[in-house]
């Protein structure tokens, strides 16, 4: 009998691909959050004095999304969002205040692009032959042939048959 498994090496593949979504690609900024001091049981203090540390501070590279693969597991590094303000502002058109009146929403005029297109495309492409193109989409796939019919295929059972 045999014990082979025949796709192995593309399951090995997937996992390593998977595995490599679970981290960042590169060292990220850590987040600062400290938490404001309560003073509402504490005394009016006259002296108080601004503990100086010794230790310096990392610098981390630039986090920008294009080129720094991030998983979301936790907050992002804060300088990237705060550096994009105008960017995410462009993308969703938000430049005008809320108001109530005509100038609150864009309205663009009926010769605008939106409404009237314009065909970029001159001619046809010429050079693609009948017998370049794919003739059948119909690919075999399993190469085990775990399922041979079309319905009722336990492929449990014929997993351990390989």
């Amino acid at each position: 009998m045999n014990h082979s498994v025949c796709n192995i090496e593309y399951d090995n593949e997937l996992n390593k691909r998977l595995n490599t979504r679970f981290f960042p690609s590169q060292e990220l900024q850590p987040n600062f959050d400290p938490r404001p001091v309560p003073t509402q049981y504490t005394h009016f203090m006259i002296h108080n004095p601004i503990n100086q540390y010794k230790e310096q501070l990392r610098t981390y590279p630039e986090f920008k999304t294009s080129q720094v693969f991030y998983p979301g597991n936790a907050k992002g590094p804060i300088q990237a969002a705060l550096q994009n303000v105008d960017i995410e502002s462009l993308l969703g058109n938000r430049f005008m205040a809320l108001q109530k009146n005509d100038q609150a929403f864009f309205i663009p005029s009926m010769h605008s692009s939106l409404y009237n297109h314009v065909d970029g495309l001159k001619s046809k492409p010429t050079g693609v032959e009948a017998n370049l193109l794919p003739t059948s989409l119909v690919k075999n796939v399993d190469k085990c042939n775990l399922a041979p019919k079309t319905f009722n295929n336990s492929t449990r059972h014929n997993l351990k048959n390989l």
